[in-house]
C-alpha cells in the first residue's frame, strides 16, 4: 500500500511539473509579445517625435500584424497616440473601427500598400470584402 501512495506522490509530482513548465512558456510567450508590442511602440514615437513619418504611412511599416490580435495591435496604437500625442490613424481610425487590424495590416505588407496614393478608408473597404471584418 506504502509503494502505490508513493508511486501516486511521484506521478503527481511529475503532472504538476509539467503543468508548471507549460504554464511558464505559456507566460514567456505573453512576455515576448508584449515586448514586441514595447518595440513597435518604441519605433512609432522615434519616427513620429521628428515628423520624420507617422500616420498611416509609419505604421503600415511597423509590421504590427506580428503582435497576432486585434486587441494587441489597438493598444499598441493607442499607446502610440498617448506617448505622440497625435493621431496615427491621421484622422481615418473610424474607417477601420470595423476592420480586424491584423487582416489590415497583413493586407498592407503583402499588397505593399502606400498611404500616400491609397487611402486608408479603401484600404480597409478591401479588407473587409475579402473577409477581413472585426468581430465585436
Amino acid at each position: 500500500m506504502e509503494a502505490i501512495i508513493g508511486l501516486i506522490g511521484i506521478v503527481v509530482s511529475v503532472g504538476f511539473y509539467y503543468l508548471g513548465r507549460r504554464d511558464g512558456r505559456r507566460q514567456t510567450d505573453d512576455q515576448r509579445i508584449q515586448a514586441m508590442a514595447d518595440k513597435l511602440v518604441d519605433e512609432y514615437v522615434a519616427l513620429a517625435r521628428p515628423r520624420h513619418d507617422a500616420g498611416p504611412h509609419a505604421l503600415a511599416r511597423l509590421g504590427l500584424h506580428i503582435l497576432g490580435s486585434d486587441a494587441r495591435i489597438r493598444a499598441a496604437i493607442e499607446e502610440m497616440r498617448a506617448r505622440t500625442d497625435t493621431d496615427p490613424w491621421a484622422g481615418y481610425a473610424g474607417a477601420v473601427e470595423d476592420v480586424d487590424l491584423v487582416r489590415f495590416f497583413e493586407w498592407v505588407r503583402n499588397d505593399n500598400v502606400n498611404f500616400q496614393q491609397m487611402s486608408v478608408p479603401d484600404v480597409a473597404q478591401q479588407v473587409k470584402a475579402a473577409g477581413g471584418k472585426r468581430s465585436v
